[in-house]
């Protein structure tokens, strides 16, 4: 060490030390090939360190710092403060252990340590009436004698003591704080209420603290029985409830004919339930029942399900062909082709007129009577094609709106219904918003 300081005041005197990095910083591949690494332990531990006259934190300390000649400076209260240089290679782990030398003036007065751990931990802590913070706390230098211990924690009873310090000594204790209540975590499923003694605590999943002896934990939940449990707690005890409310289940029972051919499918509030014949366990209330089967009319409906009780449906089917409905969704079609022809025709006549007038243009500009004579024939042809596309344009019009007509004099029974059940079914939508 004696070597390593005398060299490093050697490169002291034949040049500058560098600045002071610390893990972290922002540092290029050539100046990490320069730090070293500086590891300092002191007896006691808490001393503020300084490197090259800046504070870099207190002991224990590791960092990284620049190589070369570096001043070390450690203070700490009723210790007298070390001031030591050392030399550091770079890419060097120098680990240093130091003793602090305690004052004379405070050597004349007789010291204890006390360390005061609790159960449960962090709990606070005072000494004579001063807040000192939490366990697990330690004090390695107190005058002997004696004094005020206070541990106070939430939902736990004070605990007060008096500890006698002796000098050179260690005063450990634990401390274990009674409770003044319980602890319960109550589980349900999702979507359901839960009280205690008639008072609404939240839903799913609860913990909470309560005070010892008898109480009434209830879950709650639309369309299930509410269902109840009483509980005697004791002081300090930890419980887990595991309640559900029970569902108040009714039975379907639903078929479809003809049953030759693909099985009927089963919807029920848009959600595909299986094939007919099918039967359901569901959950009180209204529900828009859909049977439907390729080739025939999809039949809708709306059911009440009550509780503890069965119900049988049965459904017909129509087939679909030579069906008013099959008729309203032919005259539909002619009626969207129709649309769709005398756009396309509109748009060409358009595009048409469009050239007829570009034509025209050159024509006027036309340099000599060949050229004119040219561009006059075009724009003929041109504004002929427009008008036989607008005429075409106009008939597809008419056609549209007969087949609209013819359409929306279709009535088929129980459509409107249908659709304000299941407004997602794109075919009778359709129908209604023409």
């Amino acid at each position: 060490m004696r070597k390593r300081i005398i060299v490093g005041f050697l490169s002291l005197l034949a040049g500058t030390v560098p600045g002071m990095s610390r893990d972290g910083d922002d540092q290029t591949a050539d100046q990490i090939a320069v730090l070293g690494f500086i590891e300092i332990q002191t007896t006691p531990a808490g001393a503020e360190l300084s490197i090259n006259d800046q504070l870099v934190g207190v002991t224990p300390y590791k960092g990284t710092h620049p190589s070369g000649l570096l001043t070390l400076h450690l203070q700490k209260t009723h210790h007298e403060p070390q001031k030591l240089t050392i030399f550091l290679a770079p890419q060097e782990h120098l680990s240093l252990s130091l003793i602090l030398k305690e004052k004379v003036d405070d050597r004349k007065i007789n010291y204890g340590a006390i360390r005061i751990n609790s159960d449960p931990p962090e709990a606070e802590i005072w000494i004579d009436g001063r807040h000192k913070g939490v366990t697990p706390y330690r004090d390695p230098k107190l005058p002997e004698g004696e004094y005020h211990i206070l541990l106070r924690k939430a939902y736990h009873f004070d605990l007060e003591r008096t500890i006698a310090v002796e000098r050179g000594k260690l005063h450990q204790e634990t401390f274990t704080l009674v409770p003044t209540c319980s602890k319960v975590e109550i589980r349900s499923p999702r979507s359901t209420e839960i009280w205690i003694d008639d008072r609404y605590v939240g839903s799913d999943t609860v913990q909470i603290r309560l005070d010892a002896g008898e109480h009434v934990f209830t879950v709650r939940a639309d369309k299930h029985n509410p269902v109840s449990r009483t509980l005697t707690l004791n002081r300090g005890e930890s419980r887990i409830l595991t309640l559900a409310p029970e569902p108040r289940i009714g039975i379907v029972s639903v078929s479809a004919a003809p049953v030759k051919g693909q099985p009927a499918e089963i919807v029920l509030n848009g959600e595909f339930k299986g094939f007919a014949p099918q039967t359901l366990r569901l959950l009180e209330g209204a529900y828009h029942l859909q049977v439907r089967k390729p080739d025939f009319l999809t039949d809708w409906r709306t059911i009440d399900v009550v509780a503890q009780q069965e119900q049988e449906i049965r459904v017909q089917l129509a087939a679909y062909a030579g069906s008013l409905k099959a008729t309203k969704d032919r005259w539909g079609r002619r009626r969207n082709r129709s649309l769709g022809a005398a756009a396309a025709f509109l748009g060409a006549g358009g595009f048409c007129k469009v050239l007829a007038d570009q034509r025209y243009d050159q024509y006027r500009q036309a340099p000599t009577v060949g050229q004119a004579n040219s561009y006059r024939t075009q724009v003929e042809n041109y504004d002929t094609a427009s008008l036989v596309f607008f005429a075409a344009a106009g008939t597809s019009a008419l056609l549209s709106l007969y087949s609209h007509i013819c359409w929306a004099q279709t009535d088929v029974p129980g459509e409107r219904i249908a659709v304000q059940i299941d407004p997602k079914n794109r075919a009778i939508g359709l129908a209604l918003n023409f």
